[in-house]
């Protein structure tokens, strides 16, 4: 390399003397200030030459110096990019480990040394959620989204807090920020949707919840999700009845049953429409064919009360027959019509209908009860201690209760929706578990 370098120098010398002796005299240079001067060819082809070398030696310089910093720079980021992994991890060892106080301490170092890390803020943000203090972790992930602007799931988070937080608009707005950047996000929607339906705003829960069925779903999930939609939709009814908009209401219940015809709520909600309209006969009309439809004993009812309420007993005792006479050992058709019996003083009827049931393997204690409150009027003392003690063997259970076919839940109360399990047209009578 030295020896390559001399011979150029060497190569440039004579290049010079060469032209030096090729061109004789001097180079006139006029400076500032009308000064004359004068130097030889050689002196000034030699400055030249010592100026672009000194210009290359100062860029090349200037390069190498940038260059090095630029390593240094490159260094420093990667040892502190491993720190804070290094950090970051232990973070998450210590969230696993359920020690969140030190995986806050962990985060907390990451963002000393780098504090635009999303991961980091995402982290910190829901530690202070489940600490309860939304708003540090609304700042938190607010944080976060700025240091990544579509991250998802820190709108998740932030969505999450601001609920939390009951600022209910705001988390709508980011839930709605979430479908700007993916339209067709089921949890953004059902988000969407259970706040609405929380907040008892069932017409909106209603819109989002068809926003739903119009995406891609397997089968099963749509078939629930379809079965939420008309869940709303009977709300949306029963909102509208109670607020007084009874045509709305009445379009409501009817929209629904053009296509679920099993669906008791939706006439349960119809004939309390056609009730507050005075049409007592239409109601008891519908609840009769919907009975006849469905097969649910709290049409039944509804119907019993109706009728007794009318002052006309024998239609629905003869509606009671008629369904006998379909399917004459229906032991719920058969007990509740000689509680209905019992109820209207009709006490030969009522015994005769409450003893014709084989008891032998249900465990019906209100069949019991009022056999021995029977025996009691009939004068029957030792029969009637006997019934109580069996009334007495099976517990205290609810007189009329409703179980949820779907969670088990009852209650004394019917309702078109199970307040455990979130499902609709789930609540039925069951004599062998309850009564």
């Amino acid at each position: 390399m030295i020896i390559r370098a001399i011979s150029l120098l060497i190569v440039f010398a004579a290049f010079i003397v060469w032209v030096d002796y090729l061109n004789p005299g001097d180079v006139n240079i006029t400076l500032p200030g009308n000064v004359l001067f004068e130097p030889s060819k050689m002196a000034l082809m030699l400055g030249s030459a010592i100026f672009g070398a000194l210009v290359v030696l100062i860029g090349t310089y200037i390069k190498a110096t940038g260059e090095f910093f630029k390593r240094w720079k490159i260094t420093r980021d990667r040892q502190r990019d491993s720190r804070v992994q290094v950090l970051y991890s232990k973070g998450l060892n210590a969230l696993l480990s359920r020690r969140a106080d030190l995986a806050a301490k962990y985060f907390g170092n990451v963002l000393a040394l780098k504090p635009d890390h999303a991961d980091a803020l995402l982290r910190l943000g829901s530690i202070r959620h489940k600490e309860g203090d939304y708003q540090e972790a609304v700042r938190y992930h607010q944080l976060a989204r700025q240091a990544d602007e579509g991250n998802i799931e820190v709108l998740f988070a932030l969505a999450l807090d601001q609920q939390d937080a009951r600022k209910v608009d705001d988390a709508l707005r980011t839930l709605e920020d979430i479908l700007e950047k993916d339209e067709g996000n089921l949890r953004a929607l059902s988000r969407i949707r259970d706040i609405h339906q929380g907040a008892g705003n069932f017409e909106k829960a209603e819109e989002t919840q068809e926003r739903i069925l119009k995406l891609t779903l397997p089968p099963k999930e749509r078939e629930a999700e379809h079965a939420r939609l008309v869940g709303l939709r009977y709300e949306t009814g029963r909102v509208l009845l109670e607020e007084g908009n009874i045509e709305k209401a009445k379009r409501a219940f009817k929209n629904i049953l053009k296509t679920e015809k099993d669906f008791v709520p939706a006439y349960l909600g119809l004939g309390e429409v056609y009730l507050e309209e005075n049409r007592s006969p239409e109601a008891a009309s519908l609840w009769e064919e919907a009975y006849r439809t469905t097969g649910s004993v709290t049409l039944l009812h509804r119907l019993e009360d109706l009728y007794l309420k009318l002052g006309t007993p024998a239609r629905i005792i003869n509606f009671y027959k008629s369904a006998l006479s379909r399917n004459p050992k229906d032991v719920s058709l058969n007990f509740f019509l000689g509680k209905l019996y019992y109820r209207l003083e009709m006490i030969d009827e009522a015994f005769g209908t409450l003893s014709s049931i084989d008891s032998s393997t249900r465990q019906l204690a209100d069949l019991h009860k009022l056999l021995g409150n029977l025996y009691l009027r009939r004068g029957s003392y030792q029969p009637a201690a006997a019934e109580f003690k069996k009334a007495l063997a099976h517990g205290d259970k609810p007189v009329v209760p409703y179980r949820c076919n779907n969670c088990d839940h009852f209650s004394t109360e019917w309702s078109g929706r199970c307040p455990r399990c979130g499902k609709w047209n789930t609540y039925s009578i069951d004599l062998d578990k309850y009564c």
